[in-house]
């Protein structure tokens, strides 16, 4: 019994293309370009798949992100890096706007960003064409 994760590409004619985890860590360490697919923006799902005897029984979860690739076609990490940290996050102000009245969302609205920059929702559709495929072919 063991959880692992598996990726999925949602091209944009529909079709989905399972992505083995170790030439998506290539990728993701620009290691290794996603030819075909250079400057453009692709959708990803994360599925994670509860096994026994490597036989998948239950997929708790998928997640859905999206990449943006450079002209080369490897993956710009650096980007979702840039959105996570918060721009205003090392700057001092002083103390100036500091105190109980004064609240700090820049947290919040990185997390907003980041959100509506790189994730989508898996819709019900998709979820049932992954499952299909998880519980067929893997």
């Amino acid at each position: 019994m063991g959880l692992t994760v598996s990726v999925f590409h949602f091209k944009p004619d529909g079709t989905i293309k399972r992505i083995p985890m170790t030439r998506w860590n290539r990728m993701c360490d620009e290691e290794e370009p996603y030819v075909g697919y250079e400057g453009q923006t692709i959708r990803i799902a994360y599925a994670y798949i509860d096994r026994v005897n490597r036989k998948p029984v239950y997929c708790p979860l998928i997640e859905g992100a999206i990449y943006r690739l450079d002209d080369k076609g490897m993956v710009r990490v650096t980007d979702r890096i840039r959105d996570v940290v918060s721009p205003l996050g090392d700057i001092d102000l002083g103390g100036e706007l500091s105190g109980p009245s004064v609240i700090d969302a820049c947290a919040r609205f990185g997390r907003r960003r980041y959100a509506v920059r790189h994730t989508w929702k898996v819709t019900p559709k998709d979820v049932q064409a992954l499952v299909d495929i998880i519980f067929t072919t893997l």
